[in-house]
């Protein structure tokens, strides 16, 4: 247990941002038991990991279609593997059918705390591109409040503020501590 603890840790230096190994890790430190997400005993799950990393690549080329093809016949394959429902809202993002990566993000945030964060901060993006400024600027408070290092978040809710054409004090004077912007 000690030797997979320290191989996660090791990794995460590697790929501090992988959603997968972060959310591993806040469940370790949590006492949480491990699910039974992949077996490697398990003929199926194999296949579907081998489907994913096929999904992966024709998504990174812009293949988005042919992906989501591949993603659905992997979660056919292992249906508990949910990190597979990531990369399926983010195909759709990137295709302009944002109902639905927004319908997948609201499942994927349930995942943990690390894939809420993600949930929350791809939302936001969304709100965004929606024209829904407000509701944008709301969720990336939330994503601020629950990860105050993450820089993104502050730079998107700039643009968030400026596309508002909300005063610019109020982008200038925002802290995440007291939060001027939001009335209760």
């Amino acid at each position: 247990e000690k030797k997979a603890e320290d191989l996660l840790k090791s990794s995460l230096k590697t790929y501090p941002t992988n959603l997968i190994l972060n959310q591993l890790l806040t469940d370790l430190n949590r006492g949480q038991k491990i699910g039974d997400q992949f077996d490697c005993k398990k003929s199926n799950h194999v296949i579907a990991e081998i489907i994913y990393i096929i999904a992966n690549g024709l998504s990174s080329r812009s293949d988005y279609t042919a992906s989501n093809f591949y993603l659905n016949l992997a979660k056919y394959l292992n249906i508990d593997f949910y990190s597979f429902d990531v990369l399926l809202a983010e195909n759709f993002y990137k295709i302009g059918n944002l109902k639905q990566a927004k319908k997948i993000y609201n499942n994927v945030g349930k995942m943990g705390n690390i894939f809420n964060w993600h949930s929350a901060k791809q939302k936001a993006r969304i709100l965004l591109k929606e024209d829904q400024k407000e509701k944008a600027i709301k969720y990336f408070v939330k994503v601020i409040e629950m990860n105050p290092n993450y820089v993104g978040a502050y730079n998107n809710l700039g643009l968030a503020f400026q596309q508002e054409h909300a005063d610019q004090q109020k982008a200038i004077n925002f802290d995440t501590y007291n939060q001027p912007y939001f009335e209760q």
